[in-house]
């Protein structure tokens, strides 16, 4: 078995001196660390300075992984390096048919810190001083330009303008008509499945305090039964470069922040509401996984037929037509491509 890395342990312990009001945050990581344990399935890829690495944990993902796959090598992803987690179905069978993958195990039942947790070792692992895509399995990160600047063209144009972090909300993408496993063929992109999105709605509050852009809104704001629950939060940061001082703090919040000035650069689809949905949010309220004892997921329960019959088209939902189409919406900017020709 592969324990986590002591260097985690301090950057972690650095990080805390300097930030004393992210400290149960950092405490709680830290306690996770030191319960989980990796093992590896396949030979660890030695990177070379031009991979773009994409790091990622999944579970009985089988019936996502080729349109997953096909979507990140198309923008320029070099190197895969997937985490399972007790998949039950023939997702590693499947992976280590392919050649770009490194597949480790993680066997242990998870939660949002045990998964940071899981995350930023994979980062100490493969090595700091790089930039990596860290991503869940139903996000697709987008940005303008993407069919003409492949992914080291966007890093370059940002590393242009000393930037170090990519601020990419979630939009959630639901059909407008209900979809069935045979509907997810592999080579039906999930964009053709689901390809409405929210355009207006959302909210935009700025966090003294944390330096945090916090972004909430989409479907499921507007249409779902939330109780006393907030809004979704959308805010992202799945591309940045990693280096002794970052510390991966939560799903939704890298430390130190330097994101937060910027408006997104790219946005991430997020293919949620799937033929699968009922199966995975059921899984997640049995096992108490997520955030708060998967208290989203259990409005998502509540939902369910809902989100199983597909949304009513109307005058806030939108057919996604690419890139443009959430810049339309004022979603996302563009990237500093400018910086490409200085």
């Amino acid at each position: 078995m592969f324990s986590l890395s002591k260097g985690m342990r301090r950057a972690a312990k650095q990080y805390y001196k300097k930030h004393q009001s992210d400290q149960k945050h950092i405490t709680a990581v830290k306690e996770a660390i030191k319960t989980i344990e990796l093992s590896p399935i396949t030979e660890q890829s030695h990177l070379s300075e031009q991979d773009i690495p994409l790091i990622v944990v999944a579970r009985d993902s089988e019936a996502r992984y080729p349109d997953f796959l096909r979507h990140y090598r198309e923008i320029g992803i070099t190197r895969f390096i997937i985490v399972d987690n007790n998949s039950k179905d023939n997702s590693i069978n499947y992976l280590k048919t392919q050649s770009d993958i490194d597949i480790w195990l993680w066997s242990q039942n998870f939660g949002e810190l045990e998964k940071c947790a899981v995350l930023q070792n994979m980062i100490n692992l493969y090595g700091l001083y790089r930039w990596y895509m860290v991503i869940d399995i139903d996000e697709y990160f987008v940005y303008s330009g993407m069919e003409n600047y492949k992914l080291l063209e966007f890093i370059i144009g940002l590393q242009h303008v000393g930037e170090q972090q990519v601020l990419a909300p979630m939009v959630d993408m639901f059909s407008t008509s209900p979809i069935t496993v045979e509907d997810m063929s592999p080579s039906t992109p999930l964009s053709n499945l689901c390809d409405h999105f929210d355009t207006r709605g959302y909210s935009y509050t700025y966090n003294e305090k944390k330096k945090f852009l916090d972004i909430r809104g989409g479907p499921r704001a507007r249409l779902f039964e939330m109780g006393d629950q907030k809004p979704p939060l959308l805010t992202k940061i799945p591309l940045y470069y990693a280096n002794p001082d970052t510390f991966l703090v939560n799903a939704h919040f890298i430390a130190p922040n330097s994101h937060s000035y910027l408006w997104p650069r790219a946005a991430l689809l997020h293919f949620k509401f799937l033929a699968d949905a009922e199966k995975a949010i059921d899984q997640a309220i049995q096992e108490g996984l997520y955030y708060d004892n998967a208290s989203e997921h259990r409005i998502y329960k509540k939902n369910i037929d809902l989100i199983q019959s597909g949304l009513q088209p109307d005058n806030v939902l939108m057919r996604y037509q690419g890139p443009q189409s959430l810049i339309e919406a004022g979603i996302m900017g563009t990237p500093p491509w400018a910086a490409l020709h200085m």
